[in-house]
C-alpha cells in the first residue's frame, strides 16, 4: 500500500482460505523482500513460510515447514499402515499442519530470518502421525536471500498436547559461560527456557520456568526425554502451555528475560481418531479435560 496515497500497489494470494488457511502474522519486511508464514493448523493444512518481492509482490521463494518427499526432515513422518481404526494415514504429512501463527526475526549479520512453528496435525491423537513429525514445534533459521534451511531445533518432538513453538525468537549477544555467544533466547510454551547458538542451532540451555512432567532431562543434544503421563493421571503445563504468543522482552541493562507465564493446572490429554476432510473444521483429534486440584491438597 502507498503510504501517501492508500492506494494499492500489489496484492498477492499466499494460499486457498477455503482449505483452512490464513494468516495471522505481521508481515516482516527485510531488504527487498516481505515474508509471511501461513496459519491454519487445526484445519489439516500444510504449512509454510514465503517470501515475496517489496516492489512487485512476486513470490521468491517458499519453505515448506512440513516437508515432502525428497526433502530433509521428510523421513520424520514414519510411513504407517492405513488403521481405520486410529486413521493411521502413510501421508500424514500433507495435512501435518506446521503453522506459523506469529512473527520471526531477523539477524543482519548473519542474514538468516527466524521463525516458530506451531503444532503438528492432528494435534493429540499422535498415532495417526508416527515419527518426529518435522519441522513442527521447532525453531527454523532460514537464508533470507533463497529460503534455504540453514538449522533447525525441534523443542517438542513428536509434539502430542499442542504445544507449538510459536513464540518470537529473541535474538541477543550475550556472554555464556565465559564466552561471547550470538544467541537465541526462547521461553517455549512446552514450559522451558532456552538458550540456542542462532548461527548454528546448537543447544546450550533448557531449564524448566513452571512445572513440567511430559519430559524428565535432556540427552547430549538436547533432545527432551520424554515421559508421557499415565492415563488419568495430568500433564504439566496443559494445553495452554506455561506462556502462548505474548511477546517476551530482553533488557541488555538488566540482562534478564522477561516473560507472561501460565501455572495453574494439568492436563488430562487423550486421543481420538479424526479424518481429515477438505476445508473442514476440528483436526484437533483430541479429548481434553482441565485437572485442577482442590485448593489445600497435597
Amino acid at each position: 500500500i502507498d503510504t501517501r496515497s492508500g492506494m494499492p500497489i500489489w496484492n498477492t494470494k499466499v494460499a486457498e482460505s477455503g482449505l483452512g488457511y490464513s494468516l495471522t502474522v505481521a508481515p516482516l519486511a527485510v531488504k527487498d523482500r516481505v515474508v509471511v508464514g501461513l496459519g491454519g493448523g487445526e484445519f489439516g493444512i500444510r504449512g509454510a513460510i514465503a517470501a515475496f518481492d517489496a516492489k512487485t509482490g512476486k513470490e521468491l521463494w517458499r519453505f515448506n515447514t512440513i516437508p515432502g518427499p525428497g526433502e530433509p526432515g521428510h523421513e520424520t513422518w514414519e510411513p504407517c499402515p492405513p488403521n481405520p481404526s486410529t486413521y493411521c494415514d502413510p501421508e500424514a504429512w500433507k495435512h501435518g499442519g506446521g503453522s506459523v501463527w506469529v512473527t520471526g526475526s531477523y539477524d543482519p549479520s548473519l542474514n538468516l530470518t527466524y521463525w516458530g512453528i506451531g503444532n503438528v496435525g492432528p494435534d493429540y491423537n499422535a498415532d495417526q502421525r508416527p515419527g518426529d513429525n518435522l519441522y513442527t514445534a521447532s525453531a527454523v533459521a532460514l537464508d533470507l536471500d533463497t529460503g534455504i534451511l540453514k538449522w533447525h531445533y525441534q523443542f517438542t518432538p513428536h509434539d502430542r498436547y499442542d504445544y507449538d513453538s510459536v513464540q518470537v525468537p529473541v535474538l541477543v549477544d550475550i556472554t555464556f559461560k565465559g564466552a561471547p555467544l550470538k544467541a537465541m533466547l526462547w521461553a517455549n510454551r512446552n514450559g522451558n527456557f532456552y538458550v540456542l547458538n542462532r548461527e548454528t542451532g546448537k543447544f546450550m540451555l533448557g531449564k524448566p520456568f513452571v512445572k513440567v512432567n511430559w519430559m524428565s532431562a535432556f540427552d547430549a543434544n538436547g533432545k527432551p526425554i520424554q515421559t508421557p503421563q499415565p492415563p488419568g493421571m495430568p500433564t504439566y503445563p496443559a494445553v495452554q502451555g506455561g506462556t502462548n504468543w505474548y511477546s517476551p522482552s530482553y533488557s541488555p541493562r538488566t540482562k534478564l528475560m522477561y516473560v507472561s507465564t501460565w501455572e495453574d493446572q494439568g492436563m488430562l490429554f487423550g486421543g481420538v481418531p479424526v479424518e481429515y476432510k477438505e476445508g473442514g473444521r476440528g483436526f484437533g483429534g483430541g479429548n481434553l479435560s482441565p485437572f485442577v486440584p482442590t485448593p489445600g491438597a497435597p
